[in-house]
């Protein structure tokens, strides 16, 4: 592996809390319930019930395709030789990268994701850009700019030592 492929740290997570599937099973076994007792019983559903073929697209759209797109977000974060580098599947197709270079200091941080972001996910909030998918650890990356982007991790410490590392710090 060449010195721009090293890579001194990785973490990937994913959104597996509890709560998250139990919204999401609430919000679409109705469209399970539907297509079952329309598609497969063959009665129609409601006083004015919708075509075969649209309880389908909905089944198919709200209740396979939708829960699996929740299940494949996640968020990578590498540190290489050459800087850090994330990406948040599937939003984003290829990895993003913020050259050491750009990077002024690092440190791993306990936050409050809601109050400070307004939940999980790639947030705004008053304390600048965040990535975070589940917890309340991460690194909070001061970039030379004077901007801020949080990443959340569930290994903080070694993720900022990493950075630090590759930083030559």
């Amino acid at each position: 592996m060449n010195k721009h492929t090293e890579v001194l740290f990785k973490e990937t997570q994913r959104f597996r809390q509890w709560w998250i599937w139990l919204l999401l099973a609430i919000a679409i076994l109705p469209t399970w319930g539907i297509a079952f007792y329309q598609l497969v019983l063959g009665n129609k559903a409601g006083n004015r019930p919708a075509p075969d073929v649209v309880v389908l697209i909905l089944w198919v759209g709200i209740g396979l395709i939708f829960p699996y797109f929740i299940y494949s977000v996640g968020l990578t974060v590498e540190v290489r030789s050459v800087g850090l580098f994330y990406r948040f599947n599937p939003l984003h197709l290829t990895f993003r990268a913020i050259p050491f270079e750009q990077i002024a200091t690092t440190e791993a941080v306990t936050y409050h994701p809601l109050m400070e972001y307004g939940g999980w996910g790639i947030r705004l909030g008053k304390s600048g850009l965040a990535y975070n998918v589940s917890g309340n650890r991460g690194v909070r990356v001061h970039l030379i700019n004077g901007k801020q982007i949080l990443f959340g991790s569930q290994k903080a410490e070694e993720f900022n030592r990493a950075i630090q590392a590759g930083k030559g710090l």
